[in-house]
């Protein structure tokens, strides 16, 4: 597969900019949001499709991007992904979870299964008793293999059905 520039990049357009033979490892570049900034280099890192949240790719920090992109000026990251499915191809839209140093969070794994979602809206049930059931608003940010990892609404050791 061959990548060509675009009007308005820093190079002619039509020059090849990549050419790739294998899709088992791909390089991703990730952008922060908008007016956030990371001031540590990620340590580890896990990418999703957009709108695929259940196959997540592991992915290694290459390091920062050199230079911003002129739409977004955001600061951006390298990540080589591993484990690569069949169908992620160059140019496809990812959204990457980027482990930074420090201090765990708090939270707990809602298990996919349990995750009800409705009219943009997300939540889970939690058994509080023999026959009674509690529903919990979470938010999905962080997709695991296993699930959803939530950092409030949900606690380590509450029976998520």
């Amino acid at each position: 597969m061959e990548v060509s520039a675009t009007p308005g990049e820093a190079v002619e357009s039509g020059q090849q900019l990549l050419r790739l033979a294998r899709f088992d490892q791909l390089l991703a570049r990730v952008e922060v949001p908008a007016g956030e900034q990371i001031d540590a280099s990620p340590v580890a890192a896990r990418v999703a499709l957009v709108g695929r949240d259940e196959r997540v790719l592991q992915a290694e920090p290459v390091g920062p991007v050199a230079t911003a992109d002129a739409r977004t000026q955001g600061q951006a990251f390298l990540l080589r992904v591993t484990g690569n499915a069949p169908r992620v191809r160059p140019g496809m839209a990812v959204k990457a979870f980027l482990a930074l140093p420090g201090d765990a969070q708090p939270g707990a794994l809602a298990p996919r299964s349990a995750v009800v979602r409705y009219a943009g809206l997300t939540w889970v049930y939690l058994q509080t008793g023999e026959d009674r059931f509690e529903r919990r608003d979470v938010v999905l940010d962080c997709p695991m293999d296993a699930g959803w990892f939530v950092p409030s609404g949900v606690s380590v050791g509450d029976r998520v059905v």
